[in-house]
């Protein structure tokens, strides 16, 4: 069992960088990760379908954080894409 094991994360900016190194250690302690990033949808898909391959749980959203409509998108998709 992971440290992380029901727990939802939603990592802004985590298609890249230190937000895709903790998409991925997150995923791997048992956490259901939520990718997001505003401009590398492709890079932030690709990262979700690699995570679900290792046999981790996570789905890809667009958020432009600096806008409260995808905000409020990405919340209302997250609990229902990832429920148990």
């Amino acid at each position: 069992m992971g440290r992380l094991d029901g727990k939802v994360a939603l990592i802004t900016g985590g298609a890249c960088g230190i937000g895709r190194g903790h998409s991925e250690l997150f995923a791997k302690e048992g956490a259901k990760v939520v990718v997001t990033t505003r401009k590398k949808v492709d890079v932030g898909t690709a990262l979700a379908e690699s995570i679900k391959e290792q046999g981790g749980e996570a789905i890809f959203l667009r958020l432009d954080t600096t806008i409260e409509d995808d905000w409020k998108k990405c919340l209302m998709k997250s609990p229902r894409s990832m429920a148990s």
